[in-house]
């Protein structure tokens, strides 16, 4: 099937609209909006309407950005999962990045989010394992193993 529209060949002959530029293939839509010339959209706007859903850009190379943000590639995520496990600095640096992409300016909206809450469960358990280690350190059943450390 071919757009008359966009002029592409559609692999879908079941199809209802063109999955490059979203024509009608039924006759009861009017698409006349789709020849009109207007102004050049924004490099958001352009990848917003090229992405649908997750799917490859017409162009058939995959896509890069989801909903106006990059993707952070699978080798990416594992080493952030990694680094507080580097004896040393790995802890220290990874709480470093979580403040940057939590309150720097440049960050995208999903990254911010994930290291915010990130920080916020951190803060909870520190705050619960130092209440745990007091009551543990006050209970006179735990007292005769710290005798010696306290």
């Amino acid at each position: 099937m071919v757009c008359k529209v966009c002029g592409r060949t559609m692999t879908n002959e079941n199809a209802n609209f063109c999955e490059y530029c979203g024509a009608s293939f039924r006759g009861d839509v009017d698409t006349s909006f789709l020849n009109e010339k207007k102004a050049p959209e924004s490099a958001y706007e352009n990848q917003a309407n090229r992405t649908l859903f997750g799917s490859t850009m017409p162009n058939g190379m995959a896509s890069k950005t989801v909903g106006g943000e990059e993707t952070i590639s699978f080798g990416k995520w594992l080493l952030i999962m990694v680094l507080p496990f580097i004896p040393g600095v790995g802890f220290w640096a990874f709480i470093v990045l979580l403040f940057i992409w939590g309150f720097g300016k440049n960050t995208t909206p999903t990254k911010k989010n994930w290291a915010r809450a990130t920080l916020v469960v951190g803060a909870f358990l520190l705050i619960l394992m130092t209440a745990l280690m007091g009551q543990m350190l006050t209970d006179p059943a735990f007292s005769s193993l710290f005798e010696g450390l306290i």
